[in-house]
């Protein structure tokens, strides 16, 4: 079996809750989140702050994960922040940003640009809830960027995030939002002879019934997880995981020889 078969075998073992499971476990963008969160008491104001960094998450000169716990950090003192003084306040974190200063005019601008889609549905939880491919599309078109852009369904990806952890809900994102194509997915991709990665992940995520925003987690996390072997010890107790890790950790060889 090639090492693509491998890994389609293997995923098809996970169920959506299983996914779910294991970014709440595993992605430490996740855990930034439930960290940022811990220190609010303004649903709005956090859901507010998630959306507004996830749209300027590109460019970065530090990994995913770092950019996002320097962003949990900085606004740690969240519950003296209203909504209204977010777009300065933002502004200011950028300025002083480590992982995203690169293009900080062109982030303010996009900023400015979304902010009034932003202010009012970060204030109507339950529509978000029920609506979360609608918000990606109004998102899309406000900014000018296709559906399918990277920013874009990376910032639906981070929504649904926020959503969960406010509820406290096990909320799906929708089939139809594509995998946001990063560099990560992309050196996956081309290590497994992919052709054409966004049409290969839409069409395998609806064979698996798990959405693309969540099988983004299991390739994105699990490559990170695969780096270290005691960290993949851990899963030694969870037969599917330590198999998944262990085809995750033979593509990141496959990855360096190409």
């Amino acid at each position: 079996m090639s090492l693509l078969g491998e890994l389609i075998d293997v995923l098809s073992r996970f169920t959506v809750d299983d996914v779910l499971h294991f970014e709440e476990m595993y992605d430490e963008q996740f855990h930034a989140l439930r960290y940022l969160y811990s220190k609010s008491t303004n649903n709005d104001v956090f859901i507010a702050l998630v959306l507004m960094n996830s749209t300027v998450s590109y460019q970065l000169s530090c990994s995913g994960e770092r950019w996002w716990w320097e962003f949990a950090r900085y606004f740690s003192d969240i519950k003296s922040i209203s909504l209204e003084k977010l777009p300065e306040k933002f502004a200011m974190f950028l300025s002083e940003s480590r992982c995203g200063g690169r293009l900080r005019q062109q982030k303010l601008s996009r900023i400015r640009r979304a902010w009034s889609l932003i202010r009012l549905y970060a204030q109507r939880l339950e529509w978000l809830i029920k609506n979360q491919k609608t918000f990606t599309i109004k998102l899309a078109r406000t900014l000018n960027a296709s559906v399918s852009a990277k920013t874009i369904v990376f910032t639906a990806k981070m929504l649904n995030y926020a959503l969960r952890i406010v509820t406290k809900q096990r909320i799906v994102a929708p089939m139809e939002l594509d995998i946001p194509l990063d560099s990560r997915i992309r050196a996956i991709s081309k290590a497994l002879c992919i052709e054409d990665p966004l049409t290969f992940w839409r069409e395998l995520s609806r064979k698996l019934r798990i959405p693309p925003l969540h099988l983004d987690s299991l390739l994105w996390v699990g490559l990170r997880l695969a780096e270290d072997l005691s960290v993949a010890e851990k899963f030694i107790g969870d037969r599917k995981l330590a198999e998944y890790i262990e085809v995750m950790r033979r593509i990141r060889g496959a990855m360096r020889s190409r």
